[in-house]
């Protein structure tokens, strides 16, 4: 939602004090975050026993040669719940921190490190899954689809016969927040819907790409929302027109495909779920800030077909190309990653 209600504010800053007031206002904004962080949010870090949890009760040796007995033999024995040792209830939900986690210095854990460098270069690593792959593209054309209307609406929207004033331009982004806030709401519970019914015409067996027919409807968002914007200003279409469906059209589909998306790419490697995401959204950024330096220009030397045209062949052509080719060959593209360590993390 900060995407969507930025350009408000800007626009509005911008018309009523000056636009470099809206800088200062962030950057102030970023400094309280960096105190607070350091003053009031405490280190959460907490070193676990790593102590192996005892399967069988009872000391006897004889038990014990028994059940090295049978695993040596290859027979497994189902331990009921009573013999797992549970946190205690009392413990779950209680306690605060205390002064020295809010310190500013903490001790370095050693033992961390390892850690640290798994998420490092698990990302990396895990990119070339086609599923992981196929999602973060797109994710990333989603939500750069978003970008695009950012970057090309002061020009298209202030020039004639819109005429708008900087005011008016952020307020056309409430369209934005209309939209993004009917695909937050429609989003998850579509997709859960259509993957619960797959599921019960599959006998209750449930398989991950069943979610990836609910992409279908913000796929055709998509392409009706850019291509109304794009098409719109370059010919110069009725204000609703563009802003109404355009701008609410894309609004819908940013927050709806890298939902399903992403979600999907959850499904098949729960484990990795965080690096997951870190892969998203550096595919995201790197794509949106190499925009940055040719949307505009593009614009002004073609007009505002082409550049939108591209975000839109990509967000629709990457999701619906990726969308059929996984729910065919999706549980191969598993199958060839089911060895992988990340399985086990």
């Amino acid at each position: 939602m900060g995407l969507f209600l930025g350009p408000i504010i800007s626009g509005a800053v911008q018309e009523k004090v000056s636009w470099r007031i809206f800088f200062w206002a962030c950057t102030g904004a970023q400094g309280l975050n960096i105190i607070g962080l350091l003053f009031f949010f405490p280190e959460t870090r907490r070193l676990r026993n790593q102590d192996p949890i005892p399967a069988l009760q009872g000391s006897e040796q004889g038990n014990n040669d028994n059940a090295k007995l049978e695993m040596s033999s290859g027979h497994v024995e189902f331990v009921s719940s009573t013999q797992i040792q549970s946190p205690q209830p009392g413990i779950l939900g209680s306690g605060k921190p205390s002064r020295a986690q809010f310190g500013i210095f903490q001790a370095i854990d050693r033992t961390a490190w390892r850690s640290v460098v798994r998420h490092f270069f698990t990302p990396a690593y895990i990119f070339f899954f086609p599923i992981i792959f196929w999602a973060s593209m797109s994710m990333g054309s989603a939500a750069n689809a978003l970008l695009a209307v950012n970057l090309l609406q002061s020009p298209g929207l202030a020039a004639p016969p819109y005429n708008f004033t900087p005011a008016q331009v952020g307020y056309a982004n409430f369209a934005l927040v209309g939209g993004g806030v009917l695909g937050l709401a429609v989003a998850g519970p579509w997709s859960d819907y259509v993957s619960q019914n797959a599921t019960a015409r599959n006998k209750g067996i449930r398989e991950p790409e069943m979610r990836l027919w609910s992409l279908t409807p913000f796929i055709a968002a998509a392409i009706v929302g850019l291509v109304a914007f794009g098409v719109g200003l370059q010919d110069k279409w009725p204000w609703p027109a563009v802003i109404i469906i355009g701008f609410g059209f894309v609004g819908v589909q940013v927050v709806a495909i890298p939902t399903i998306s992403i979600t999907y790419a959850i499904d098949c490697y729960r484990p990795i779920s965080g690096e997951i995401m870190a892969i998203a959204t550096v595919c995201k950024n790197t794509f949106g800030f190499g925009m940055t330096y040719f949307v505009n220009d593009w614009a002004i030397t073609d007009g505002f077909v082409p550049p939108v045209m591209l975000l839109m062949a990509m967000t629709a052509g990457i999701t619906l190309v990726g969308m059929v080719a996984l729910i065919f060959f999706g549980k191969s593209c598993r199958r060839l990653t089911r060895n992988s360590k990340v399985h086990s993390f």
